[in-house]
């Protein structure tokens, strides 16, 4: 629990004082949506901010969207333009979450843009709510579909106000600690970025060429798939199976007898149990067994297609109308199966197959059963399962303490900007001597 007052503001420098956000800025507003009338989006050159944009652009200044609107399209709505500097914070979703404006914009409804004059520094309030605010906003932030936090409350909150120039120098110093933390942070990302490259090249290679390079090789047959080694197989994965089935239409609930699998529990080969449903019964052939694959029938083009294996020994769980299960005959190891068909070159080429609709692609089971497999006998099929189970542990606790390093990182910085914009960390210029106030 955030215990704001006494967390945030007590024992400030004595020099500095505390105001209401609503006492130290210009204005503050939300924004709106035009609706979607051609004439407020075709060839629109206003940029108008979404949730989407704070995704794509993780950089403190924002400068450009996704969409943008018209004229006509701000004038029939209740967005307005905000001056550049303007700090833009989510105030739904994401709550607490914010940029700077980079240039002059606009935002929809899902955001407070705080305005600023010359009573307080535009970084140094980005600074509070990046370093304690916005955590602050997100606790008590009301709702239950989604959480919100309105303008109205978020003004009237309490912040330290040091004067004018030293806002600036804690800006200032917090610009160039914060740039060597993210640039720290970065390169952990791409480290973790070439070990899911790394993972996704061992999967390949062995599932496609074996795991010993000295065995001679043959012509697939499949472009894709490349030559293969002399003593495998090619088939189409409908020759392999002895049940292909899709799963249940039935409503669910968040009681019942029988858990549902959808294709939000599809992730990275694994089923979750994130939000997962019910039902109360469920047909016999329609319960899942161990070893039974999932894969997203229909989605979006570059979701369709994943799939995950059952894990389980558990029988009370089954699977939503959208997913499609394979249970393969007794020639193949279905690990090994659904490790090559999470492949990126397989679900490139499943996914040209897939019959395109309005904003998603349907993989039908027909199209997708025609792909091919190379399949060696159960014995190589089990080394390859075990071979790559074995990479992946290492893989994992490279990517575990890369990811820890990481969120200290970002603990470091959270808790350095606490300390500076609450005063517990006195900067002067001896710290920033070439400080550029901008």
């Amino acid at each position: 629990m955030i215990t704001f007052d006494s967390g945030f503001i007590k024992n400030i420098p004595r020099h500095w004082k505390v105001d209401r956000i609503k006492d130290v800025i210009h204005d503050y507003h939300g924004g709106s949506t035009p609706r979607s009338d051609s004439q407020n989006w075709e060839k629109g050159d206003i940029v108008w901010i979404t949730p989407t944009d704070f995704q794509k652009y993780k950089e403190k200044l924002l400068f450009d969207s996704e969409r943008k609107i018209t004229e006509i399209g701000l004038k029939s709505c209740s967005t307005k333009i905000v001056p550049k500097n303007t700090i833009i914070m989510c105030s739904r979703a994401s709550v607490g979450d914010v940029r700077i404006a980079g240039t002059e914009l606009c935002t929809n409804q899902g955001f407070i843009n705080f305005i600023v004059d010359d009573t307080i520094f535009f970084k140094f309030l980005f600074y509070i709510i990046k370093g304690h605010l916005g955590d602050y906003f997100n606790e008590i932030a009301p709702g239950t579909t989604y959480k919100e936090i309105s303008g109205t409350k978020a003004v009237i909150e309490k912040i330290p106000i040091p004067p004018f120039t030293e806002q600036k120098l804690i800006s200032a110093y917090l610009d160039k600690t914060t740039a060597v933390i993210n640039k720290a942070v970065s390169i952990k990302k791409e480290q973790l970025n070439k070990l899911e490259e790394l993972k996704k090249s061992i999967i390949y290679k062995a599932v496609t060429k074996g795991l010993d390079d000295s065995v001679e090789m043959k012509d697939s047959g499949i472009e894709w798939i490349g030559e293969i080694p002399e003593e495998w197989e090619v088939k189409r994965i409908k020759r392999i199976l002895v049940q292909c089935d899709y799963g249940i239409s039935e409503s669910t609930g968040d009681n019942g007898n029988i858990k549902i699998l959808k294709m939000g529990n599809i992730e990275d080969g694994s089923l979750n149990e994130n939000n997962i449903k019910y039902v109360d019964f469920v047909r016999d052939n329609l319960l899942l067994q161990k070893g039974d694959i999932l894969y997203n029938r229909t989605n979006s083009h570059d979701i369709v297609g994943k799939a995950a294996i059952y894990d389980k020994n558990k029988s009370n769980y089954s699977f939503a109308s959208y997913l499609v299960r394979l249970r393969t005959d007794e020639s193949m190891n279905p690990y090994f199966l659904n490790y090559y068909i999470n492949t990126p070159q397989f679900l490139d080429y499943a996914r040209k197959l897939a019959i395109p609709s309005v904003q998603q692609a349907n993989l039908n089971p027909t199209r997708y059963c025609q792909m091919f497999v190379p399949i060696p006998d159960l014995m190589v099929q089990s080394k390859i399962v075990l071979h790559i189970n074995s990479k992946f542990k290492e893989l994992s606790t490279a990517s575990e303490k890369i990811t820890l390093q990481i969120e200290k990182l970002e603990q470091y910085k959270k808790s350095l900007i606490h300390e500076c914009v609450t005063g517990k960390r006195r900067i002067t210029e001896t710290d920033i001597p070439e400080a550029v106030y901008a």
